[in-house]
């Protein structure tokens, strides 16, 4: 299933900050996102979706995250927590519509199943 639209957020919230509000605009990730066409990425990738299913994670944060992981040279296992930690990732990944720190993904600290209990 494609991904969902990112829901709107143009009315201001109070207790939360935008991730545009916060980061400095000359940083290079930022320029970055703003070169990168990215709704082609929705484009290309649209056709590999079925019509039924979860719906899945946003395409921009799947190609950015790629990007980060092979710019950086990190893991999965590396990125994901860097993301989580670093505002400028999201706003890459995300845009400006991306609230602070609101994750899509389960960050794994912990072992999730007795299966997984025993191996650690």
């Amino acid at each position: 299933m494609k991904p969902k639209p990112a829901p709107d957020r143009s009315t201001d919230d109070l207790f939360r900050n935008r991730l545009d509000n916060l980061i400095d605009r000359r940083h290079e990730l930022v320029k970055r996102a703003a070169v990168i066409h990215w709704q082609r990425f929705d484009d290309e990738w649209g056709e590999a979706f079925c019509a039924h299913g979860r719906p899945a994670i946003a395409t921009r944060l799947i190609a950015g995250l790629h990007y980060l992981k092979h710019t950086y040279g990190l893991s999965d296992e590396q990125a994901v927590p860097r993301w989580a930690e670093n505002p400028y990732w999201q706003y890459f990944c995300g845009g400006p519509a991306a609230a602070v720190y609101e994750q899509p993904f389960r960050l794994r600290a912990t072992p999730c199943s007795k299966r997984d209990k025993n191996a650690v």
